[in-house]
């Protein structure tokens, strides 16, 4: 299904907010999605579980400070980035980051990643991370291909938006041809 990546994160987002009320934490989320409305075609329940699963590592080894959540798209793929400013990714464990059972953390088993991974790749994107150069936190990042019918397989009586910086909408009137 085609769904709005921008609104899964924001989703995501206020539930993680109400998540730092109730831990007291001092951890501030920001979020930027410059472009506005994003469409990857995608299983929603999916990356919403990808979305979650980094915000959670996010939150869960930055004590204080905050998680900053960029949204971007180019015209062949949008590009996720979450950046914290916590302990940062173990060097023990980077290799192997994604790989069943790897964690530091003494909450949860190591599988997060590894599943985000076998998301974002079914979907045809890639998932990294790496940690941050001034040694606070680390950044993970996933890319996901932008879908889109080419023209003459644009059914009649449907929108079809153009997903760029400067978004237009089109619509199709039936009994049309298209070229």
């Amino acid at each position: 299904e085609q769904v709005r990546l921008d609104e899964i994160i924001s989703d995501a987002i206020i539930d993680f907010q109400s998540q730092i009320r109730k831990e007291n934490k001092d951890v501030k989320i920001e979020y930027s999605s410059p472009q506005g409305d994003i469409f990857v075609e995608a299983d929603r329940t999916r990356l919403i579980q990808v979305v979650s699963n980094l915000l959670n590592n996010a939150l869960k080894f930055t004590d204080y400070g905050t998680v900053s959540v960029l949204l971007q798209s180019n015209p062949d793929e949008a590009t996720v980035r979450i950046s914290d400013t916590g302990h940062g990714i173990d060097p023990q464990i980077l290799s192997r980051l994604f790989t069943k059972f790897t964690s530091k953390s003494v909450r949860g088993v190591g599988l997060g990643l590894y599943i985000s991974k076998s998301i974002v790749e079914a979907h045809g994107g890639s998932i990294w991370g790496k940690n941050n150069i001034d040694k606070k936190g680390a950044t993970f990042y996933f890319s996901l291909p932008l879908q889109r019918k080419p023209i003459g397989e644009i059914e009649p009586n449907t929108t079809t938006t153009t997903i760029e910086p400067n978004t237009t909408t089109t619509t199709i009137e039936p009994n049309t041809t298209t070229t």
